[in-house]
C-alpha cells in the first residue's frame, strides 16, 4: 500500500490547504483588482531533508522504471514531489485564484545527478506571467541542488489559471492529436486509482485526481490523472532507452481514469502520449539526449 507515504508529505499538503483557504478568502472577498507583478519575482529558497530511500523506490516503481536505474542519485522525474509546495507558494503572492489553477507544463533541464541521501537546496522564482484577461500562464522557475550539485536540475512549471474577467472569443480549437508517422514506444495502462497513487508519492492530492464526484463537479468526465504523472512514465521510458539531458512538455487535454494509452516519438525529439497514431493527444513535447 501506498498510502504509508503520506507522512512524507507534510510540505504538499500544507501547500495545498494554503491554496484551499486561500479560495475560501477570494469567494468570501468577492472580485478583487489584479496586483501588478514584478517579473522576475523574489527568489525563495529552501533546504530540505534527502528524499526517503522507500519513497524514491515506490515512485519509480509506480511509474514504470527501477531503483537500480538511479543507484546514488534521485530521479528527475520524482521533481513534483519537493517542487510543487514551493512552487505554490510563488503562485499564492500573484493573487490569482488558484483554488482553480492547472498545471499546464514543464520544462526540466538536467544539468548534474541529484546525490541521493543529501539535503536538497530548493529555490524558486517567479520568471513569466502571460495575461490576456481570459486566462492567466504564469511560469516558476525551480533550482534543486545539494551542496556538491547546487544546481543540478532547473525546472519550469506553467501553471493555466481561467479567470472571469472576460468571456472566450472565437471558435474552440482543434483538439491535438499524435502525428500519424509517431513510433509508439511504449503502453501505459492506467487504473481508476492510478491518480490517487500518485497523490501518496507526491503529495498533489488535488480532488480532481482521486475524488470522481469533485472531478465530475469542476467538468471533467471522471477523475484525471496528474499530468506530472504521465510526464514521470514519459520520462522513465526514454530514459531507459538514452539518458536524458532535458524535457519540455504541454499537457493538452485531461486524462481520464482508467485508461490504456501509449507514449509516441516522431522524429528525433518530439514526443507524444495518446491513444495512437492520429489519435488525441493528452501530452506533448520535446526532449533531448544527453
Amino acid at each position: 500500500m501506498l498510502a504509508k507515504y503520506i507522512v512524507y508529505q507534510g510540505p504538499a499538503l500544507s501547500a495545498l490547504g494554503r491554496v484551499a483557504l486561500s479560495g475560501v478568502l477570494q469567494r468570501l472577498g468577492g472580485s478583487q483588482k489584479q496586483k501588478k507583478l514584478v517579473v522576475p519575482g523574489q527568489q525563495v529558497q529552501t533546504v530540505l531533508p534527502p528524499r526517503p530511500k522507500s519513497l524514491v523506490e515506490a515512485f519509480l516503481t509506480h511509474v514504470g522504471s527501477q531503483a537500480s536505474a538511479y543507484r546514488g542519485t534521485v530521479p528527475p522525474s520524482l521533481f513534483p514531489q519537493w517542487a510543487l509546495p514551493i512552487a505554490a507558494s510563488i503562485l499564492q503572492t500573484t493573487g490569482y485564484p488558484l483554488a482553480r489553477t492547472l498545471n499546464a507544463g514543464c520544462r526540466l533541464e538536467l544539468r548534474e545527478p541529484i546525490p541521493s541521501g543529501e539535503p536538497l537546496h530548493v529555490s524558486a522564482q517567479l520568471t513569466q506571467v502571460d495575461d490576456n484577461g481570459h486566462r492567466a500562464l504564469v511560469r516558476v522557475q525551480v533550482v534543486t541542488g545539494t551542496a556538491k550539485a547546487p544546481s543540478a536540475l532547473v525546472g519550469e512549471i506553467t501553471s493555466y489559471v481561467p479567470l472571469e474577467r472576460t468571456k472566450s472569443q472565437g471558435t474552440a480549437k482543434e483538439p491535438r492529436r499524435v502525428p500519424a508517422s509517431a513510433r509508439e514506444q511504449t503502453t501505459f495502462l492506467l487504473a481508476r486509482d492510478a491518480g490517487l497513487s500518485f497523490a501518496e508519492l507526491t503529495g498533489d492530492f488535488n480532488p480532481i485526481h482521486w475524488l470522481a464526484p469533485y472531478a465530475r463537479a469542476s467538468g471533467f468526465d471522471g477523475v484525471i490523472l496528474h499530468g506530472f504523472a504521465t510526464m514521470a512514465r514519459s520520462f522513465e521510458a526514454l530514459h531507459a532507452q538514452r539518458p536524458l539531458s532535458s524535457m519540455d512538455v504541454r499537457f493538452v487535454r485531461p486524462l481520464v481514469l482508467p485508461a490504456k494509452v501509449a507514449l509516441f516519438t516522431d522524429g528525433d525529439s518530439n514526443m507524444y502520449v495518446g491513444e495512437g497514431a492520429g489519435g488525441l493527444a493528452y501530452l506533448e513535447g520535446t526532449y533531448t539526449t544527453a
